[in-house]
């Protein structure tokens, strides 16, 4: 009797962060660890379909090339154009894919209080390339509706250009062609698929990883107020 009188006086409510450290400790763990598994198999999986898709495209450049009598020299241009369309195109991917942060559009949820807006205040993401990127979507998507015979005959020019530098051979602007519109099409969709992947995973981080700071910072002040709003915004913000 006398020990469990003294366990019941010992016993004390258990506090919101003992109960957090007691239960979220493990199973975050287990799920970083996990987000971290996920992670490294995407990428193993990306880096295989990316070789596979340069060693696709390379490949059928060197077969091509080493029918004509200056072999190494059209290899090594077909190369180059063929990177230089993966770039260009992987630019104008990445522009259509970034994502928009929540704040540019609807605020950040619980915006409501004085303290919620001093809060976001501090912490508003910088838009202006998202802005760019949905004036040059909209462009863009205009000029191809409207200027698609125009469009098809300065393709047929890039091709004719870029086959004559390849040699005398009639087959070089069709080669030319397709060179330029494999490695452009593959680098339009590595562009997108990066952008919406990554990109915006990269920028929630960079966010939680702010608030997290502000949330310090107002607990090193003694706000506490403020630095349970920020942590909640925090964890609010999937990674």
């Amino acid at each position: 009797m006398g020990e469990r009188a003294e366990n019941r006086g010992n016993d004390r409510p258990l506090h919101v962060d003992d109960a957090h450290d007691q239960r979220g400790q493990v199973p975050d763990e287990a799920e970083r660890k996990r987000k971290e598994e996920e992670d490294k198999r995407d990428l193993t999986s990306r880096l295989i379909a990316l070789g596979a898709f340069f060693g696709v495209g390379i490949g059928a450049e060197a077969l091509y090339a080493a029918q004509m009598a200056d072999g190494l020299t059209l290899f090594a241009l077909a190369l180059l154009t063929g990177l230089a369309a993966f770039v260009a195109a992987g630019l104008i991917g990445f522009l259509f894919g970034i994502p928009r942060t929540l704040s540019s559009e609807a605020g950040l949820p619980g915006e409501g209080t004085a303290l919620d807006r001093s809060v976001v205040s501090s912490i508003r993401a910088n838009t202006n390339l998202e802005q760019i990127s949905d004036w040059l979507t909209k462009i863009l998507v205009g000029v191809t509706l409207t200027q698609l015979g125009t469009i098809r005959e300065g393709a047929a020019a890039l091709f004719d250009a870029v086959g004559s530098a390849y040699g005398d051979q009639p087959s070089n602007p069709v080669f030319a062609g397709v060179v330029i519109v494999y490695f452009g099409g593959g680098g339009f969709v590595g562009g997108w698929m990066f952008t919406r992947l990554r990109l915006g995973r990269w920028m929630r981080r960079a966010d939680k990883a702010e608030l997290e700071v502000l949330a310090a910072d107002a607990a090193a002040r003694g706000d506490d107020e403020a630095a349970i709003a920020l942590r909640a915004k925090a964890r609010a913000i999937p990674t």
